[in-house]
């Protein structure tokens, strides 16, 4: 919770743990890694049962694509075969902690990773609710609510979470518009792994119209105990977060274009993930983007400014969000193909020119290929707008 609202904020996605501890759920999983990715073997209560698990225990961070894809079977069963809301929400926060999609599905003894039994974009998005104007209340019942308010931030600095959600939530009856207590209420769903509330939380706050609403909810991009919710693609797509790359497709002469779209990018609070080289040489800039990410697509469009800008959707697995490349049709020509030319991982800002060491690593290679250099390992945590 932020320091606005009584408690102590730390700068936005520090704290993240460098190596997995997967100790928890070595003892507590039994024979779920084999339930998760056979799903369709097993009773759907041992699958519920293991999705639960998998939520309280399972670090998801270091999860290559392929191993998302098998464990995302299990939540995808669950998420179809469902029986009642609360196994589909359980369902739905895991498939987005790993940021799939859409539910895979499981047809002719195969599974696929597209499935129109509940996905498209409805899965994922967050809808704004109707505008609200917040009412006031009397004295005595904003006093109750201060008070209130009050002994739910002491019962958090003991991580008392639970109690404080409570003393929240009864604020909130006292003064349903009570800025401090809704957005703290939030914070502490958050801690427990109430993502669908904190979710939910969030979106009412976002509806009043206020000032001090608005503020307080803009403070969720920066507050540290929204972090367990960095993983989650609605969350990001509500903050306006994103994971961001750019690369260098046109080499040395693209460097000075790259250094101006990170600075404009740094400008606007973006964090950019990793930048680095493209493995191939582009004609024109390029944006490629995940499906609900169209805004974010158009203002990177803007900020690249370049009349040659072609978009395209992402349709491969990438931790990424938004991806620019840098292209130049000079530099294209000179090249004489439009094939590999550098060959590199992407690498982080060093505050300087970073990107000159990776002119060392050309590697002349020939062919065509859309496919573009995701960095092996990049930062599990989401870049902020």
């Amino acid at each position: 919770m932020t320091a606005a609202l009584g408690l102590a904020t730390l700068t936005l996605w520090a704290g993240a743990a460098d190596a997995q501890d997967l100790s928890q759920w070595n003892r507590n999983k039994g024979d779920c890694e084999f339930v998760l990715k056979a799903p369709e073997r097993y009773p759907l209560a041992s699958v519920n049962e293991c999705v639960q698990l998998w939520e309280q225990y399972r670090d998801v961070s270091g999860l290559s694509p392929d191993e998302r894809a098998l464990y995302g079977r299990g939540p995808s069963w669950l998420f179809v075969q469902g029986i009642n809301a609360d196994q589909k929400a359980l369902a739905r926060g895991a498939l987005n902690r790993m940021n799939i999609i859409s539910p895979y599905c499981f047809s002719n003894e195969q599974w696929s990773i597209s499935c129109a039994q509940g996905g498209g974009d409805s899965f994922v998005e967050l809808k704004p609710l109707p505008p609200v104007t917040p009412k006031s209340v009397p004295k005595g019942a904003q006093s109750k609510a201060s008070k209130l308010n009050s002994e739910g931030i002491r019962a958090y600095k003991k991580k008392s979470y639970a109690t404080a959600i409570g003393k929240f939530e009864e604020a909130l009856k006292h003064d349903p518009f009570y800025v401090k207590a809704k957005f703290n209420l939030a914070c502490n769903q958050s801690l427990v792994g109430d993502k669908e509330g904190a979710l939910q939380t969030l979106l009412e706050l976002q509806s009043w119209q206020s000032a001090e609403a608005q503020g307080a909810f803009q403070n969720a991009r920066k507050d540290k105990d929204f972090e367990p919710m960095y993983s989650d693609r609605r969350f990001r797509q509500l903050l306006g977060l994103i994971r961001l790359q750019i690369l260098n497709g046109a080499a040395e002469p693209g460097l000075f274009h790259v250094g101006r779209i990170h600075k404009d990018f740094t400008k606007r609070n973006y964090v950019v993930h990793s930048y680095g080289y493209d493995r191939y040489i582009r004609k024109r800039p390029l944006i490629y983007y995940r499906e609900g990410y169209e805004k974010q697509a158009e203002l990177a469009k803007e900020i690249v400014s370049n009349v040659r800008t072609a978009t395209k959707k992402i349709n491969w697995e990438s931790p990424y969000d938004i991806i620019v490349v840098w292209g130049d049709p000079e530099v294209a020509q000179k090249s004489g193909t439009s094939g590999p030319v550098v060959q590199g991982t992407g690498t982080k800002p060093d505050g300087g020119n970073g990107l000159d060491k990776l002119l060392d690593a050309k590697d002349k290679l020939q062919g065509q290929s859309e496919k573009i250099q995701d960095a092996a390992q990049p930062p599990p945590l989401p870049g902020a707008n």
